[in-house]
């Protein structure tokens, strides 16, 4: 409903206008009333009415005054003066303030009420107009956006073509570009991780802090959840020095933000500077061959590629001439000995395949499939050697650097260096496979004297009788003693009481509490407080 306020001096004449004119015909309310114009202006305030009904003659403020008042503040309201014959001055100077219209008293209700229809029909003209004139101003918004990105995506995609050496109209491209004179650097970068949604993100978190950077940079192209492409185009005025610096700081930045917020690195390769953009596909191919060279082994988040040579692979005979001095050191050195041929191995690995992630990968798994073949898979069933050897190589591929890398192959290596010492250490070699098997799969639940013996391809009765002799102790008691001893491990590591039973192959955990209680004299809760 419309909003009335009424404001005349005259008690008897607000009354009189309240009850004799049909508000609610009219789609109005009256929302307040006034006696003077002090009244009448902070009801103007308070309820922002779309109509006043004012004397023009009123004492602290007259309705002039008001109407002045309103016209200064452009508050927008259909203001009608109430006068009398000998204010014929003052409306003349109404009309100048742009009041819509005058009732002379005394007042006639139907033509107040004509006035007020009208007034009535110019409000619904002017809201009508409004909101005609808001679509108008959203939809040519909405038009400059289309356009705004219909020519981004024109861009982009041209710098695509460029960068991918599809170039066939020739200053066409400049001309779409806008920017065939200025300085360019293309960035590849990829991130170390195999999680697809996690790589989704740190992508779209990386474009979404260079559109709010003040930076003059293009995402050329995101793929496979983990790469990305992007053009900077620094300043004319910058040194390279100082371009450098500025390129450094930027891309170590975006590499913090999606390490604090994502929780995993990116590395980017950068390439040379370049006046203009004829050399786009030379600068893509640079930045993409440094990063696919050097990404898996570099340390460095920003790789820039004056400090990099891309070179051919060189021969594998090398690395593997070493694989038979490694397999002697897991069989007859010592910790230490293994510590120094992993660094050595990894090292000739890294010169051999120029740090190229997928050659370090092949020459890996071949390198731990062999040792396991050596040490452990021949002594186990068909489809056990399948699944260990499907096991090894999907481990190899979810390494995400070097690191992960060194500290694989040194598990892999100390692991196998046991299981070779356990089985020298009995008379008969199953006795020691039995032993290396528990070790293998003290977390299986299911893990049993019975799935043991088939496993080693021997019957239960004679392994539980070639157990006892060789170690002085049945199946369950080795069990035990390996499932307490990881579990006292991941005690003292700080992991909780409550998930450790189930971790080292305990699927109650009271039953769990019994035994660890039994064995070591406390709970595994006091164990780990004492371990502290």
């Amino acid at each position: 409903m419309y909003k009335v306020v009424i404001a005349d001096d005259n008690n008897l004449i607000r009354e009189a206008l309240k009850k004799t004119i049909p508000w609610s015909r009219l789609d109005c309310v009256v929302a307040a009333e006034a006696e003077d114009g002090i009244e009448e202006k902070e009801a103007i305030l308070k309820y922002r009415p779309d109509i006043i009904l004012t004397d023009i003659k009123m004492p602290g403020m007259d309705g002039l005054e008001v109407t002045e008042y309103l016209k200064n503040r452009k508050i927008e309201t259909k203001v009608i003066l109430i006068t009398g014959y000998n204010d014929f001055q003052y409306a003349q100077k109404a009309v100048k303030l742009g009041v819509f219209d005058l009732v002379l008293k005394p007042i006639q209700d139907g033509e107040l009420i004509k006035i007020l229809e009208r007034a009535i029909g110019e409000i619904k003209k002017e809201k009508k107009l409004r909101i005609f004139q808001e679509q108008l101003v959203e939809e040519n918004i909405h038009y400059k956006e289309r356009i705004e990105d219909a020519d981004r995506v024109m861009r982009v995609q041209a710098l695509k073509d460029l960068a991918q050496g599809h170039r066939a109209e020739g200053q066409r491209y400049e001309d779409i570009l806008g920017c065939a004179d200025k300085r360019c650097i293309y960035v590849a970068g990829r991130l170390r991780t195999l999680d697809e949604e996690c790589g989704k993100k740190a992508l779209e978190r990386i474009v979404e802090v260079i559109s709010r950077r003040s930076w003059e940079c293009i995402c050329i192209e995101q793929r496979s959840g983990r790469e990305i492409e992007l053009l900077f185009l620094p300043d004319k005025q910058d040194s390279a020095s100082m371009i450098d610096i500025r390129m450094k700081n930027r891309l170590r930045e975006l590499a913090g933000i999606v390490e604090k917020e994502c929780g995993t690195s990116v590395c980017f390769s950068v390439s040379s500077l370049s006046e203009g953009l004829g050399n786009l596909k030379e600068m893509r191919d640079q930045a993409l061959d440094i990063l696919e060279e050097n990404f898996f082994s570099a340390r460095e988040q920003v790789l820039f590629c004056r400090y990099y040579n891309t070179a051919a692979a060189g021969e594998g005979d090398a690395a593997f001439k070493d694989i038979e001095n490694f397999h002697r050191i897991i069989a007859h050195g010592e910790s230490e000995d293994i510590d120094r041929e992993v660094e050595k191995l990894l090292e000739k690995l890294e010169q051999i395949t120029c740090g190229n992630e997928f050659r370090i990968k092949c020459f890996l798994s071949e390198i731990c499939i062999t040792m396991y073949r050596k040490y452990y898979l021949g002594r186990l069933p068909g489809n056990e050697r399948k699944k260990n050897i499907n096991d090894i190589l999907s481990e190899i591929n979810k390494l995400e650097d070097m690191g992960q890398t060194r500290k694989y192959l040194l598990e892999l290596a100390r692991r196998l260096q046991r299981t070779s010492r356990e089985e020298k250490e009995y008379e008969n070699p199953i006795a020691g496979e039995a032993v290396v098997y528990i070790r293998e799969r003290y977390s299986d639940t299911e893990l049993s004297l019975t799935s043991a013996a088939e496993a080693l391809n021997v019957n239960s009765s004679y392994l539980s009788r070639l157990l006892k002799k060789e170690t002085g102790m049945n199946f369950i008691d080795i069990l035990t003693s390996v499932r307490l001893e990881k579990a006292k491990q991941l005690l003292e590591d700080g992991s909780k009481a409550t998930v450790v039973g189930g971790m080292v192959g305990y699927k109650d955990y009271s039953y769990f509490y019994q035994v660890f209680k039994k064995v070591e004299g406390v709970s595994p809760t006091e164990y780990k407080k004492k371990a502290r």
